[in-house]
């Protein structure tokens, strides 16, 4: 592991992700807080449903009472209407407290929100300077360019050996790598697209195979570029690129 006192973009980063995963945990803790003030709310409100219902049982038994009273018949007995009454006063009262906290919560829950989408775009672009900046990424970098120069200097000879007629253009086929699939937009077949990349890099002319045809016109002995070497084995970057 890289020790953060030697690096101050991962020093950064350590700082990122901590402010990150504090607003995170805060969060989650306001979204559970939330869980439970939503079930309080709902117990509260069925509780208010019974008192309210409670009370108005018992207003009906004190209209029954009052005539049975001037009737001079038995009455019966009821529970106190005034105790009924600061009962469901007491549950509206918990439930006005109770919602006026669960719009508390939803408040801060926005701002912790905001504050913690802001800090994960700050924790991603400390992530992406630790990354494009390390040696390890440079050092990848360098070595894609290198496989890139190597083939496209592959590729620049056969292009140049298309164009002459000594290969078929379906010698393009045998390629996994195709420019035309690359975006490049003004190239039509294979040939025309390997010959804008070649020229691109630097590589349109192939000067061994050029002074190679011109020799093997004249002596049938004459040597080919490579000729002297065995067949390539199909290394990882042939196995890359379905090279056989």
């Amino acid at each position: 592991m890289t020790p953060l006192s030697e690096n101050t973009l991962r020093q950064e980063l350590d700082a990122a992700i901590k402010k990150r995963n504090a607003l995170r945990a805060e969060f989650f803790g306001i979204q559970a807080a939330q869980e439970k003030i939503a079930s309080c709310i709902s117990e509260l409100r069925k509780n208010l449903r019974s008192a309210e219902a409670a009370f108005e049982e018992a207003k009906q038994e004190s209209v029954s009472n009052l005539v049975h009273e001037a009737m001079g018949e038995a009455q019966t007995d009821q529970p106190s209407m005034r105790q009924l009454r600061a009962n469901m006063a007491s549950v509206e009262d918990e439930l006005e407290a109770a919602l006026e906290a669960q719009k508390e919560l939803a408040d801060r829950r926005k701002q912790i929100d905001s504050r913690l989408g802001l800090a994960t775009m700050a924790t991603r672009r400390a992530f992406d300077d630790v990354i494009k900046n390390s040696p390890e990424v440079n050092h990848l970098i360098e070595e894609a360019k290198a496989l890139e120069e190597q083939i496209i200097e592959r590729i620049s000879q056969i292009t140049y050996l298309v164009g002459c007629g000594h290969l078929p253009h379906g010698i393009y086929e045998t390629l996994a790598l195709q420019p035309a699939n690359l975006g490049k937009g003004l190239a039509t077949t294979p040939q025309t697209a390997w010959a804008i990349l070649s020229e691109k890099a630097g590589k349109s002319i192939s000067p061994a195979w050029q002074a190679a045809v011109a020799g093997l016109d004249k002596d049938a002995s004459f040597p080919l570029p490579g000729d002297d070497v065995s067949p390539p084995k199909k290394g990882p970057l042939r196995k890359l690129m379905g090279g056989a």
